[in-house]
C-alpha cells in the first residue's frame, strides 16, 4: 500500500525567504494555497499536477 497519509513540512520551512515573501504577498490565504498544492503534488505518482485542474 502506498503510504500517501503523510507529507513532511519542515518547521523550519517558515523562516524560508520565499514562503515569507509569499505570506506577505498573499497572506495566509496563499500560503493555504500552496499547502493544498503541496499536498496535490504529493498524490500523484510523478509528482506532476497539469495547470489544468486550475481552469
Amino acid at each position: 500500500m502506498k503510504n500517501d497519509q503523510f507529507t513532511l513540512l519542515p518547521v523550519c520551512h517558515m523562516a524560508n525567504d520565499n514562503i515569507l515573501l509569499l505570506i506577505e504577498k498573499c497572506g495566509m490565504e496563499g500560503y493555504g494555497i500552496y499547502i493544498a498544492l503541496v499536498g496535490e503534488i504529493r498524490l500523484r505518482d510523478d509528482y506532476h499536477v497539469s495547470s489544468e485542474i486550475f481552469s
